[in-house]
Parts: structure tokens; sequence; C-alpha cells
């Protein structure tokens, strides 16, 4: 747990940035199913997650699609991006 030497936990966490940059997908296969992951409380979410440094949200959306279907037990063939 990250905290601030001179402030309160609480203090500290106001002050912080809160912008987070995220992306997600949505992924299907051949015959139009959509991949969902299900999460550890039991719901169900597209592959996705935050950023890291230095990436843009392509990149982020790209690692976290393969990621999430390498948890799932699948390898996503090519990857493209639809507007």
């Amino acid at each position: 747990m990250t905290t601030h030497p001179k402030l309160p936990r609480a203090e500290w966490l106001a002050s912080r940035a809160r912008i987070l940059g995220c992306a997600a997908s949505v992924v299907h296969d051949a015959e139009y199913r959509i991949m969902l992951l299900r999460t550890s409380s039991g719901a169900w979410q597209w592959p996705g997650g935050g950023h890291d440094e230095g990436e843009d949200l392509w990149q982020t959306a790209v690692r976290e699609t393969y990621s999430g279907s390498a948890q799932a037990g699948q390898q996503p063939g090519r990857v493209r991006l639809v507007t």
C-alpha cells in the first residue's frame, strides 16, 4: 500500500489525480459469440483493464484482450480496430 509520509491516508488519496486510462474490447469468434470473462465476484465483463505507463489505449486493449483470452483458455486470432 502506498502512503504519503506526512499526510493521513484519506487526505493523501484525496490529493491524487483522478484520471485513469483504461480500455476494453468486444471480441467474438467465427460464430459471433461474444467473449466475456467471469470476475472473482461472479460478474461477467468484457476483457479490459488499466493502461500501463507509455501505452496508448489501443495497446492497452490488445494487451488486455490477449491476457483475458489466456485466462479463458483461448488464443485470439488477428486483432483489428473497428470504430
